[in-house]
């Protein structure tokens, strides 16, 4: 196990705090090809907010025991488990944007939650993939990129977010790495 430099340390516990969402078990699979929120098939915008905010909750209290695994291994010095970490949280936040995705969309409303889901999801996933492989490969520039592509990636999200009024799944936070 190669020690963890101070600065790649912070990296990688800043990139686990840039997630925008993460967190669930493999039994949520079934919820993401439903309506998890219950809502009509052209739901008000306020139901929409109060349907899609409800699952961001669920989402952010299940992150925090991803973003605590990460630092720990990461002061440890295990890059294995950090990468690990980071894996799970892609494939948790592929499985629970799906589920977000599922929700049926206001009219008019579906092009611009298509996109903030792209930044929140997709983007973020791929991230958090590029993160581990950095990792494990010992690849401090590229876990560095990374790192920034995820705070950029986070900001863009979390704007989007809460311009559109989702003020819960907006909350994501963006850290300055550098």
């Amino acid at each position: 196990m190669r020690p963890l430099p101070p600065l790649a340390a912070s990296a990688l516990i800043a990139l686990a705090l840039a997630l925008p969402v993460s967190g669930c078990s493999d039994d949520d699979d079934a919820a993401a090809t439903t309506n998890p929120g219950g809502l009509s098939d052209s739901p008000s915008k306020p139901d929409y907010i109060t349907a899609a905010d409800a699952i961001c909750q669920t989402l952010y209290e299940q992150r925090d025991p991803l973003e605590n695994q990460a630092a720990s291994a990461a002061q440890r010095g295990n890059l294995d488990a950090a990468a690990d970490t980071f894996d799970n949280a892609a494939a948790i936040t592929e499985r629970r944007f799906a589920e977000l995705e599922a929700l049926p969309r206001p009219a008019g409303d579906e092009q611009a939650l298509a996109e903030i889901y792209e930044a929140g999801g997709t983007r973020t996933a791929e991230i958090a993939r590029e993160a581990a492989a950095a990792l494990r490969s010992g690849d401090d520039k590229a876990f560095a990129q990374a790192s920034r592509e995820g705070a950029a990636n986070t900001r863009r999200f979390s704007k989007r977010a809460i311009d559109y009024g989702l003020l819960v799944c907006g909350r994501g936070r963006a850290v300055e790495i550098g």
